[in-house]
């Protein structure tokens, strides 16, 4: 739709200043242009700002203040201002702008021109609209967290994805697994994978796989991915029936450079519990290892398998722009990402309740909605209109703090039910999303390097292993696996139009 504009005039003095809002699908960017004042000698304060209203639930305003001396009449160019946020699901908002300028006249600063004396309105910001489809639902889950899992132990959780009305499970079977000695896929790899996609025929469920492409020790390396297409090929052709999708690598952008070392299976183990590296994987190798991924689906026996590549961590637009820079668009078919709501970074504030329906996607990546239409942003600056796929996302409800408590990085059992559900209706309201996963089915107790299945560590500490719907003996279900079940069966189905 065309920008919806805002025009002011800033008093008596010649100076207009104008908004323009384009609403893109569920995101709003507002910019007000560079604004040329002309003033006469003397010294000056300009300053501008953008904001969204309801206050108390809006992002940060957008602001810039200059001060400037001249010696004679000139004119004084404010800098460009944008402010990004997406639209509630529950009301409507606006967004408003001001423009104000002062002159000093020896003993304090005295109004000029204001846009505050023009009593034009607000640009008003319709609520999104209610959906009339959902993404594919889905929750994640472990073959080989812990390494030495039984086969068929995942069935229990299997059954209670399909309860909760989810069409889809992920799961991960990386390629340092599946072939840990030699090109030939290890039997008890097999085994276990066999099992697992059994359960998923025998209950109708879609798997999205994350076949990571860490190298083998046995992998010559280089520039070569012929041994890794060959192992999508052959996970394609034997469990092809129940993937919908085909992820390439988990994060890759989290994880220390070491992306075209030879690896054992214990130092890939040790690279998976190392969640935060100094340095990105070569963005040329994700993006090879997609597109050699891709090829071996194209030419399966289920070439409608979409290769969605490598599951980029949180929503990170810039890693996402290298990777299109790279060749990302020829090589999957859609992006794919994890969008948590977390700040890792020192912050007073550092997780953000998705039930706050005002976000800066400029400056937050760290929320789902205004994470993913930071990342939609590239995609269509890009020229790529492809979906995106949310592979992971939920709330940890741990107890990180001092003395047992909940630090800022977790969630009571209460607001992981509430927020979830929030999640899932905000997921459902855009349109460019394929699939949303929950992290994770069951709470996960084997996140360590020697994990073993028969000695799981219950420790409410560890942040990781306390994402779960329901606990790790699926005997008793916490209220987010309730909620989640709730909401799903409140919204429209997945996939379809019910318009």
């Amino acid at each position: 739709m065309a920008p919806l504009t805002l025009t002011r005039r800033a008093g008596a003095n010649g100076v207009t200043a104008t908004l323009e809002v384009a609403i893109e699908e569920v995101a709003v960017l507002a910019a007000l242009r560079e604004v040329t004042i002309p003033l006469p000698a003397g010294r000056w304060r300009v300053s501008a700002s953008i904001r969204a209203m309801p206050e108390e639930l809006a992002p940060p305003p957008a602001a810039c203040r200059l001060e400037v001396t001249l010696a004679e009449p000139a004119s004084v160019a404010t800098e460009p201002l944008c402010l990004r946020l997406y639209r509630a699901l529950d009301r409507e908002g606006e967004v408003d702008f001001a423009l104000d300028v002062a002159r000093w006249d020896g003993g304090e600063w005295e109004t000029y021109a204001t846009t505050r004396d023009d009593p034009g309105e607000a640009v008003v910001l319709p609520r999104v609209d209610a959906p009339s489809r959902s993404p594919l639902w889905g929750a994640a889950m472990h073959i080989f967290i812990p390494f030495d899992r039984p086969p068929g132990s995942l069935d229990p959780f299997l059954d209670r994805v399909v309860a909760a009305g989810m069409q889809l499970v992920r799961t991960s079977i990386p390629w340092s697994y599946v072939c840990p000695s030699s090109p030939e896929p290890d039997a008890i790899a097999v085994a276990k994978c066999d099992a697992f996609f059994a359960g998923c025929r025998a209950r109708g469920l879609r798997a999205i796989v994350d076949l990571g492409c860490h190298r083998p020790h046995w992998s010559s390396g280089g520039e070569s991915w012929d041994a890794y297409s060959d192992c999508v090929a052959w996970c394609v052709d034997r469990y092809g029936d129940a993937i919908v999708a085909i992820e390439t690598m988990n994060e890759p952008n989290m994880h220390p450079a070491c992306f075209d070392a030879a690896l054992t299976l214990a130092e890939v183990l040790a690279l998976a519990a190392k969640r935060n590296g100094a340095e990105a994987y070569p963005p040329a190798a994700v993006v090879a290892a997609a597109a050699a991924a891709k090829r071996a689906i194209c030419a399966s026996r289920f070439p409608e398998i979409a290769c969605i590549g490598p599951a980029i961590a949180g929503a990170d637009a810039a890693y996402l722009q290298t990777l299109y820079d790279h060749g990302l668009a020829d090589a999957v078919d859609a992006i794919c990402c994890h969008p948590y709501g977390v700040r890792f970074e020192a912050s007073p504030v550092r997780f953000q309740p998705p039930d706050v329906p005002w976000g800066d996607v400029a400056a937050d990546g760290d929320h789902l909605v205004s994470g993913l239409s930071a990342l939609r942003a590239v995609m269509r600056a890009n020229g790529d209109d492809k979906r995106i796929w949310a592979t992971e996302y939920g709330y940890s409800t741990s107890r990180t703090g001092p003395g047992g408590d909940h630090g800022p990085l977790d969630v009571t059992e209460d607001e992981q039910a509430r927020w979830l559900a929030v999640s899932l209706r905000q997921a459902a309201a855009l349109p460019y999303l394929d699939a949303f996963v929950v992290y994770l089915a069951y709470d996960n107790p084997w996140a360590g390097i020697d994990a073993r299945y028969d000695e799981p560590q219950d420790d409410p500490t560890d942040w990781f292993a306390n994402f779960g719907l329901v606990d790790r003996t699926n005997s008793r279900v916490k209220p987010a696996y309730e909620s989640v079940a709730e909401t799903i069966a409140a919204l429209p189905p997945a996939g379809a139009d019910s318009t």
